[in-house]
């Protein structure tokens, strides 16, 4: 399996994280997943979450993804209205 390279660009603490993953697709989504825990400890600590980023490289170490708050968390519409879908 191919492996990624994940840097926290806020987190200036945190050491960059290599993992084997089946592909971007992968990739991508083990980020989103650790940047929605990433928000909740931010806002458990009282701090903004809304600059946190991630940047995923791959093995010939080309940028394949920048996972930020924005890309995690936002506004989406229903595609039905909210009466839709109210069980009857």
């Amino acid at each position: 399996m191919p492996k990624y390279r994940f840097e926290f660009l806020q987190e200036t603490d945190a050491a960059p994280v290599v993992l084997e993953l089946a592909g971007e697709d992968a990739a991508k989504a083990q980020a989103r997943q650790a940047m929605a825990e990433a928000v909740l400890d931010h806002v458990s600590k009282r701090l903004d979450p809304s600059k946190l980023a991630t940047r995923i490289y791959d093995e010939a170490g080309y940028l394949i993804a920048t996972v930020d708050f924005g890309s995690v968390f936002t506004d989406t519409e229903d595609k039905e209205p909210p009466s839709a879908l109210i069980p009857r």
